[in-house]
């Protein structure tokens, strides 16, 4: 009886202990989110970006993306030419993010990305909106993803 209530008594220990390192866990996922929110927030000139496999040619005026409390717009010649929300998953192997655009065409839809903080660049790998997230960062041709390859902007 008194080795059975021991035993008892071990369990119930170790699983406290469990429960309270789930909680850690948790959390720290919470605060890793919001620390890479952080590092995205900000200005980001495109450097390269590829279509469906096929080099997109920028503009000689720069085309950026700006990321600020859960929010993104992609401005082109000064002028605003996309935007929505996005919410991101750092824990995800290959971090993810989805992008919410508030476009009539893509109501209920979202663009599922991925994205990876190289060096000093930010590299984003997003399908259309409604369509399996990429894998990799390949954007393949006929793949249907967009690859993005950004640098944060020195300009406020």
């Amino acid at each position: 009886m008194k080795r059975t209530l021991m035993t008892l008594v071990s369990v119930i220990g170790l699983s406290c202990c469990l429960l309270e390192h789930g909680k850690g866990s948790q959390e720290s996922a919470q605060e890793q989110t919001r620390r890479e929110e952080k590092r995205l927030e900000g200005r980001w000139t495109f450097l390269r970006c590829t279509i469906n496999g096929e080099e997109f040619p920028l503009a000689d005026d720069p085309t950026e993306i700006f990321f600020e409390a859960q929010e993104m717009k992609i401005v082109l010649m000064g002028k605003v030419t996309s935007q929505g929300k996005f919410s991101i998953n750092p824990l995800a192997k290959p971090k993810a993010i989805d992008i919410a655009n508030p476009a009539k065409e893509y109501q209920g839809k979202k663009g599922l990305g991925i994205y990876e903080f190289k060096s000093e660049e930010l590299w984003l790998a997003i399908a259309r909106a409604g369509e399996k997230r990429p894998g990799d960062f390949s954007c393949k041709k006929g793949s249907g993803h967009q690859l993005m390859v950004l640098r944060r902007s020195s300009e406020k």
